[in-house]
């Protein structure tokens, strides 16, 4: 009976065994809206943007954390997951995980089946390139699968800025301290971290997500982010889309990992190293940008019928002579031809051309003097096409001076001739 029991048992094991072995346990699912990218599979779920609390909310960060200000960015997709080795060969053709040669555990759920190897795993359960994040990679490293990958797909993925990361960990700009929640007793629900994940990166997805349907943004690998780093820039940081500083060699990882305490594994928690800079417990999470609405076609209405401008108001020159002399000089011609405008604009006026002279003669001798020089600029006219009748000469000798000073400046101001409509 005794030997009975112990073959039940044994056809038991094996029996569950292999329900276990065709059907593993599967990734966690939630109804988070996502979008996959066809080529890599790499899902992503949808952020409405909003504003949110930035920085060390509760008191026991860092310096870098603080301090507290307000940040507001737009909406954007994140990726599910942190991008998986297997996504990573997909783009870059190798994979450079330190963590990719260890048996997956739903190859033997029981962990006690040494014999099997990760190219032995059933294809329903899937190799642990696809299930297990991508590390050491550098965030240079990480610049390079992005070109490749938006020149593959034609999309616009990039990493997130540190702005989007945070808002995004605490669920959409809650005040959370871990991504999910806010007490440590419940920590080990959310994230891989040094108490609970062996020393290793784990698969994705087997722990609860946070608020808004992300997991592992606390734990399993630090998680690079676009940002440069400077250890002032949240006191100036610009409230809308921050991008990070403009200058800097550093850059910025977030989220903890595997290797790290929980302390570590704040939200609001950073460290920062160079861009070349790779390690076993440093991975990476995507986003792709929401495209901007095209702006409202506007009706253009038609243009009114323009005004009639009003006819140009033309300014009438005077004319000057040298002393003694009524001819007209190349200058004064060209005077005398803008004079032209003004019987255009006003076609049918009469105008009176009036002679001046300076003090200097006698009084008959300038009369004769100005009447020569209104009759010269006449003449000139007439020759330009106005017509006679439209011209009117008088001469006033030195009888209205412009300038009664005694000096030659003076005298050159009286000797000319004075153009003024006959109204």
């Amino acid at each position: 009976m005794k030997t009975k029991e112990n073959s039940l048992g044994i056809i038991t094991f094996f029996v569950l065994f292999i329900i276990l072995f065709l059907f593993p346990p599967v990734v966690h699912s939630d109804t988070s809206p996502v979008y996959k990218d066809q080529f890599t599979g790499i899902a992503f779920v949808f952020l409405r943007g909003g504003c949110y609390e930035m920085g060390d909310f509760f008191g026991d960060g860092i310096l870098e954390e603080k301090p507290v200000h307000t940040v507001c960015v737009d909406d954007f997709y994140m990726g599910k997951y942190e991008v998986t080795q297997a996504q990573w060969r997909k783009v870059i053709g190798k994979n450079p995980s330190h963590f990719q040669d260890e048996n997956d555990r739903s190859c033997c759920p029981l962990g006690i089946c040494p014999w099997i190897t990760l190219a032995q795993c059933n294809p329903i359960a899937g190799m642990r390139e696809d299930r297990t994040p991508v590390d050491t990679v550098s965030w240079d490293d990480v610049q390079e699968f992005l070109f490749k990958l938006n020149r593959q797909t034609g999309k616009d993925y990039r990493l997130p800025t540190e702005a989007e990361w945070e808002y995004a960990a605490k669920s959409g700009g809650k005040k959370e301290r871990w991504a999910g929640t806010s007490f440590e007793s419940e920590l080990d629900m959310y994230a891989w971290y040094e108490p609970n994940a062996e020393t290793k990166t784990q698969p994705i997805g087997q722990k609860t997500p946070n608020g808004i349907g992300l997991y592992d943004m606390s734990g399993n690998v630090w998680e690079w982010v676009q940002d440069r780093f400077d250890k002032d820039y949240y006191r100036n940081s610009p409230k809308d889309n921050p991008q990070g500083p403009e200058k800097g060699y550093e850059r910025i990882l977030r989220g903890g990992s595997w290797y790290n305490n929980s302390w570590d594994l704040r939200t609001s928690y950073k460290v920062w190293v160079g861009p070349s800079y790779k390690t076993d417990n440093a991975g990476f999470r995507l986003v792709l940008s929401m495209p901007k609405p095209l702006p409202e076609e506007k009706v253009v209405e038609p243009d009114p019928p323009p005004v009639p401008e009003p006819p140009p108001v033309v300014e009438l020159k005077d004319i000057h002579f040298a002393f003694d002399k009524y001819n007209i000089r190349p200058g004064d011609a060209e005077i005398l031809e803008k004079n032209l405008e003004w019987f255009k604009a006003n076609p049918g006026k009469k105008l009176r051309i009036e002679g001046h002279c300076d003090e200097r003669g006698t009084v008959e001798y300038n009369l004769v003097l100005g009447q020569k020089r209104s009759d010269s600029a006449k003449a000139f006219l007439e020759k330009l096409g106005i017509e006679k009748n439209l011209l009117d000469t008088v001469s006033y000798g030195k009888e209205i001076p412009v300038d009664p000073e005694h000096n030659e400046e003076a005298w050159s101001k009286n000797r000319r001739v004075r153009f003024s409509p006959i109204e």
